[in-house]
């Protein structure tokens, strides 16, 4: 006989319950209760109140088509040739996605440059 009682789990779960949800489509910023806290306690109310429709345009842009994109680039990564058969150093080729995400970026982080620019001259 054991000295402990034989207990029975409280929770049993598998490990599809252990996944945290599916947050495809959502709006990033609106899901990420803990980044809006934080910028409330690093800027003054009206950089906040600028920066919102900002942030609000790139957590649908995080959420929806860079998300698409980042899936289909982690399913096509770069193909890297170290050398090719002449033994001359290799080069890197580049998949049609990331010519995809880089005007993404582009006008994304040109806004955010814009925005910025603005605030300061206030």
């Amino acid at each position: 006989m054991s000295a402990l009682p034989n207990l029975a789990p409280v929770f049993t779960s598998t490990s599809s319950d252990l996944i945290s949800p599916d947050c495809r489509g959502l709006n990033f910023w609106k899901i990420d209760r803990a980044l809006r806290d934080l910028l409330m306690l690093h800027l003054d109310e009206t950089a906040l109140q600028h920066f919102t429709p900002h942030f609000e345009r790139l957590g649908e842009l995080a959420g929806g088509r860079l998300d698409e994109l980042a899936l289909q680039a982690d399913k096509h990564p770069p193909l890297l040739h170290h050398r090719d058969r002449f033994g001359k150093p290799g080069t890197l080729r580049l998949r049609i996605l990331i010519f995809r995400l880089m005007p993404v970026f582009w006008r994304t982080r040109n806004e955010f440059v814009k925005a910025g620019k603005h605030t300061q001259q206030s």
